[in-house]
Formats: structure tokens, C-alpha cells, sequence
């Protein structure tokens, strides 16, 4: 393998560095004084491919309702009524989905 440069082992130990700091590649630029596009350049140009950005974990605030007109009775079970929604079940739902359903309507403080 040949042997790097003085400049390309500068820029090669930049990338790498950036790579592996507990931050952004910008921020990793900025602390050390480098321009943010030659340091992106010098990622590329050594094969390290830009550092992933941490998904956000999807939150999913609705609930699969199943509506079966044959299970609803002259008195419900349950009333709910949350906002300007009323829900009216003819048998008690699962405990832990209706403490789900109630955390996700409360005011968030």
C-alpha cells in the first residue's frame, strides 16, 4: 500500500476522527477549525460514509379499532368520554389498552 502525504494523512485522521466524535460531523468541524465541506470531501474521498442520523422512534398515537355492530347492547359497559369524543364499549375493554388510550388524551403539561 502506498504511503500517505503529509496533507492526506492530516485529512485522513480528520475523517476518521470525525467519524468515530460523539457529535455531529458540523460540530466535530467547528471544534476544530475545519471547513465542514472539505471535511465531508475527505470522508468521502477515504470511503467512510457520513455518519447516520439517529431515527426518531415513530410513535404511533392511533389505536386499530374493531367495530362490530352485533356486540353493542341498549347499556354500554362503559362510557368514555374524552374531549369532545364519546366511547361507549359494551364489554370493559383490556386494562392496558384503555390506560393507553387515556395516557395519549391527557393535557400534556
Amino acid at each position: 500500500m502506498k504511503q500517505l502525504t503529509k496533507n492526506q494523512a492530516f485529512r485522513y485522521a480528520h475523517a476518521e476522527a470525525a467519524q468515530k466524535f460523539d457529535g455531529s460531523i458540523a460540530s466535530y468541524a467547528k471544534q476544530h477549525n475545519l471547513n465542514l465541506k472539505n471535511l465531508y470531501n475527505w470522508c468521502s474521498s477515504y470511503s467512510f460514509k457520513n455518519k447516520p442520523t439517529p431515527s426518531k422512534p415513530k410513535i404511533n398515537n392511533f389505536t386499530q379499532v374493531a367495530f362490530a355492530p352485533s356486540l353493542i347492547s341498549s347499556s354500554p359497559a362503559l362510557n368514555v368520554n374524552i374531549n369532545a369524543i364519546s366511547l361507549q364499549f359494551s364489554s370493559l375493554p383490556p386494562a392496558n389498552w384503555l390506560r393507553e388510550l387515556l395516557s395519549q388524551s391527557a393535557p400534556k403539561s
